[in-house]
């Protein structure tokens, strides 16, 4: 299981990370554990997010074999699992289960829920997926999706971005928009993707959930 896999959707209680030994600088908190017998320690640092780092303690360099995919064989699996067992012990004691991993995307799911009475759905094995879609007809309003941020705009780690229904006349100028981009992973006719990461304001994310809602909707007839 990869870090980010083990802190996806994850939001750090403070007063848990205390309790736990973490230690308060600036606007950070760290935490230092040895494992494996004691061969490897660890240096978690939480703030707006997580940054984990495993030292070899007989040299105090960074151990860079643990994350590398080439690395194989029964000493650095069992250093992994050690390690994985540390994190996920953190993730236990220190971390409490949110639907989202960006705050903005919260906000926009609690003004989902209050405006159209509906709850995310995970369809997928992973959680990186989650659809809203309309009760009636079971057509998607809207998808939210936890990828690569290199997949839509410049940058590098990874994104949370949620895609909506436009009109296609509308398409070309809404990407001129920062924070919106073309769609990534459906038709780029009809649908835009939107990184929610508060470039763009609350107010106009809601704006065009609204229009996709209706541009959605079953017909009158």
């Amino acid at each position: 299981m990869a870090q980010e896999d083990i802190f996806n959707r994850k939001k750090a209680n403070i007063k848990k990370l205390i309790a736990y030994g973490f230690i308060k600088k600036g606007d950070c908190y760290f935490y230092k554990r040895y494992f494996f017998d004691d061969a490897f320690y660890c240096i978690v640092e939480v703030s707006d997010h997580v940054e984990c780092h495993v030292y070899d303690a007989s040299f105090n360099e960074e151990y860079a074999l643990i994350h590398s995919s080439l690395s194989k064989g029964t000493y650095i699996s069992q250093v992994r699992e050690s390690y994985q067992a540390l994190l996920e012990d953190i993730v236990t004691h220190c971390f409490d289960d949110q639907l989202f991993v960006y705050n903005q995307t919260m906000r926009i799911a609690k003004w989902i829920e209050d405006n159209y009475h509906l709850t995310p759905e995970f369809p997928w094995k992973n959680n990186h997926y989650a659809i809203y879609r309309h009760q009636d007809n079971r057509k998607w309003i809207t998808i939210i999706m936890y990828i690569e941020q290199s997949k839509i705009s410049k940058g590098e780690g990874m994104c949370e971005v949620m895609n909506v229904k436009a009109p296609p006349a509308d398409v070309d100028r809404l990407i001129l928009e920062e924070g919106i981009y073309e769609c990534y992973h459906m038709n780029k006719k009809n649908w835009v993707s939107i990184i929610l990461d508060d470039t763009l304001e609350d107010s106009r994310i809601e704006e065009l959930l609204q229009q996709s809602y209706l541009l959605t909707k079953s017909s009158k007839k």
